[in-house]
């Protein structure tokens, strides 16, 4: 998470020192954080909502 948290960073100073040479097509990067945001928020969804804490019988 902390890997998505910097990448979000490194767009935000990234980004407006594009533009000049992408216009608007810069937000076509500018979006490749939220979507990975997204896509590693649905890969953890099973690891976050699965069954709990199990206690094991001895």
């Amino acid at each position: 998470m902390v890997t998505v948290l910097a990448a979000f960073a490194v767009l935000a100073l990234v980004v407006p020192a594009l533009t000049p040479w992408l216009g608007r097509r810069v937000f076509l990067i500018a979006a490749l954080a939220p979507a990975a945001a997204a896509v590693l928020t649905v890969a953890q969804t099973p690891a976050a909502l699965g069954p709990g804490i199990r206690e094991r019988s001895t």
